[in-house]
């Protein structure tokens, strides 16, 4: 499997206000595997790892958010190596 992986970092109104669970629903959507989670410093991130076709639509749909949220900024970095993940969940 020609397997890619992204970190995904958006910055906005993206705590409570189920940005989380979004995330789960579209990796869930497009066949992507890795987890999401808060971040300290009010961000979150996302690392999804699957066909390159199905990130690039998974990272629109983040970049976008959920109802609720407001980003302000994004960014997406391409990992060369990185774990392989079975399945996408929420990270504490």
């Amino acid at each position: 499997m020609d397997s890619v992986t992204a970190r995904i970092r958006v910055y906005g109104l993206v705590q409570m206000v189920g940005f989380r669970y979004y995330a789960m629903r579209q990796a869930e959507k497009f066949g992507v595997n890795g987890y999401v989670r808060n971040m300290p410093d009010g961000g979150v991130e996302t690392v999804a790892q699957g066909k390159r076709t199905a990130i690039e639509e998974f990272i629109k749909q983040i970049e976008a958010g959920p109802h609720g949220s407001r980003i302000t900024s994004t960014d997406v970095k391409w990992l060369d190596q990185s774990p392989r993940y079975d399945g996408f969940h929420i990270a504490l």
